[in-house]
């Protein structure tokens, strides 16, 4: 086994998933949260975490757009916010930052 294999391995375990979850869900940032897709997916965490590591280990996943959150501003023009991203997109973003810092 060569050592980017092992590598993206270690990225999608699910013990990785389940800790980038966690960031996820517990990140203080609520501007850019998609509260409902956060309760949908922990609804049935294990579950979507397994399905999200199947389509990664498979090479299959295919990331959503963004969707950019334009706010009001007091001088009547938009002021572009953080975007929302899928809560996979997000959980595979934390999951491969918890392997470049560990």
């Amino acid at each position: 086994m060569n050592t980017s294999t092992s590598i993206y391995d270690s990225f999608i375990s699910l013990d990785n998933l389940k800790l980038a979850w966690d960031r996820v869900r517990y990140c203080d940032r609520s501007d850019s949260r998609d509260w409902i897709g956060l309760k949908v997916f922990a609804a049935n965490r294990d579950h979507n975490l397994e399905l999200l590591r199947q389509t990664l280990t498979g090479r299959t996943f295919e990331a959503s757009y963004l969707e950019i959150k334009y706010l009001p501003k007091a001088s009547r023009r938009l002021r572009c916010r953080d975007s929302l991203c899928s809560t996979q997109r997000k959980a595979i973003a934390q999951s491969r930052a918890s392997k470049d810092f560990s």
